[in-house]
């Protein structure tokens, strides 16, 4: 049984990997949104639910960077999704520290 500083250090780790595994399953949720969103007009149920539940689990993350920028016109009058973009590259950072 670990004592003292190595069972801080081992419930340390183990947050840590906790914390990745989450972020490199946020960042796949985010890649499969992305490319299943060329798919949306298809008529293949199985792909719009994938999307449906993928878009169910990425939105409420990246709805904090929506109203933000929301508040720029350079935002409103893009094609580019910057919400979703900037939240992406923020939870790719993320991973790289974890």
């Amino acid at each position: 049984m670990l004592k003292g500083e190595d069972s801080k250090l081992a419930f340390f780790m183990m947050i840590r990997n906790l914390v990745h595994l989450l972020l490199v399953a946020l960042e796949m949720i985010f890649f499969g949104r992305a490319i299943l969103s060329w798919f949306r007009e298809t008529e293949n149920e199985t792909v719009m639910k994938i999307y449906e539940v993928l878009y169910n689990l990425s939105e409420p993350l990246i709805l904090p960077m929506r109203m933000l920028l929301d508040k720029f016109a350079w935002s409103k009058e893009s094609p580019i999704d910057f919400a979703f973009s900037f939240t992406f590259m923020i939870i790719v950072i993320l991973t790289m520290f974890f």
